[in-house]
């Protein structure tokens, strides 16, 4: 019998969740918040499960990590935790699914990452809202506290932020911009974007019960206060070896959050694309070296996976230029070898049709706690809860 990958655990089904108690009302209001105009909130067209596999296929291949809650099954969650009533029953449910889920895979792999970006060792932790501004993160002040960080203990480095939102309250509603949203629709947008500033990252997430909505937060040059917003939904009932699923999505936000290289807070024009690869030196090399995660390829692979997307920068610091996939290339499926090189990789067991649903331009329809500080505060599903 094949072992679980790590790809395996990822795109599991998740549980089904009760949405029909969810509480109504307004969105949280912050006088602190920083500004977003609708018309800088868009669609970030790179964060895709394609260009994800390309960056980070070697590290998905491989085998799952030994964890007794990485399979939690449906039967495993009671009905009350599957009961979403309001914000603290989504948090406690984040918690307890998808923080267990990911938090063995994102420290291996983060590290991974880092060693062969030449970085300095680093254990990522998602935990939830620090119960203090004291709590390891001074640099978080009392306006800006997210539901959700991923970052390093006690060092305080932020790779992700992110915060926990009712469906009842806000979707994403997939459009291809917010230029006609609401004041009210733009409140979870512009919160999230004030935690990415306060704690230097560029990445964070909303998460409701319905969908997940990685964003990537850039600076307006030229205009003090105000950010932009790239954004990429995921529904929450996405699964199968081939679709961009919540822990898929929440693990390659923590690892392109481990390379603080390009982390940073910072204009639009000075980041780089999730397809964005450079030349590996050498004599008339044709292996390519991703620009975020460090991974050497083959470039005919890279061109196989992503196609006319791919962006090759002639050299680290240069403007990124776009090249053409060759004709030769462009009738061949896309290689299975962004997943292992040399292997062939096994279909999913939880293959679903939700993992062809996808729209002609790729998008996908719209729709853990262990460090030595968060030791008490992680409660797997499915065990006795702890009432205050």
């Amino acid at each position: 019998m094949a072992e679980d990958t790590i790809l395996d655990i990822l795109t599991q089904k998740s549980p089904e969740l009760n949405h029909e108690r969810q509480s109504s009302g307004p969105n949280t209001k912050g006088n602190g918040y920083v500004r977003v105009d609708p018309a800088h909130v868009t669609l970030w067209n790179d964060f895709t499960f394609e260009a994800i596999s390309a960056a980070y296929g070697d590290l998905l291949s491989r085998k799952a990590p030994d964890d007794s809650h990485r399979r939690l099954q449906a039967e495993d969650i009671t009905p009350s935790e599957r009961d979403m009533v309001n914000e603290d029953a989504v948090d406690f449910f984040f918690k307890g699914y998808f923080a267990t889920i990911i938090k063995k895979s994102m420290k291996e792999c983060s590290a991974i990452v880092r060693r062969r970006l030449g970085l300095p060792p680093a254990e990522p932790s998602l935990r939830p809202r620090p119960r203090s501004v004291k709590d390891d993160l001074s640099v978080i002040d009392k306006i800006s506290k997210p539901d959700w960080i991923i970052h390093v203990h006690p060092d305080g480095q932020i790779f992700v932020v992110g915060e926990s939102k009712l469906s009842s309250k806000w979707r994403s509603q997939l459009k291809s911009n917010f230029e006609s949203s609401t004041e009210q629709r733009m409140r979870p947008i512009r919160q999230i974007a004030t935690y990415c500033t306060k704690a230097n990252t560029r990445y964070g997430f909303l998460f409701t019960p319905l969908e997940l909505v990685a964003v990537r937060v850039h600076a307006i040059p030229g205009s003090p206060g105000s950010c932009g917003v790239e954004y990429r939904p995921i529904r929450y009932s996405n699964w199968g070896g081939q679709t961009l699923t919540v822990n898929l999505a929440l693990w390659a936000l923590a690892m392109m959050g481990a390379n603080e290289k390009v982390r940073d807070f910072a204009p639009r024009c000075q980041y780089v694309s999730l397809n964005s690869w450079t030349r590996k030196t050498g004599s008339g090399s044709r292996r390519l070296v991703h620009c975020i995660s460090g991974r050497e390829m083959d470039e005919q692979v890279v061109r196989c996976v992503l196609g006319d997307s791919l962006i090759i920068h002639p050299d680290h610091g240069s403007v990124p230029v776009a090249l053409p996939i060759p004709a030769a290339l462009r009738t061949r499926s896309p290689s299975p070898a962004y997943l292992a090189p040399n292997k062939t990789p096994r279909r999913n067991r939880s293959a679903s049709p939700l993992s062809s649903m996808r729209s002609v331009d790729g998008r996908e329809e719209d729709g853990g706690l262990d460090s030595p500080a968060d030791e008490n505060l992680s409660t797997p599903l499915g065990s006795k809860r702890k009432r205050h």
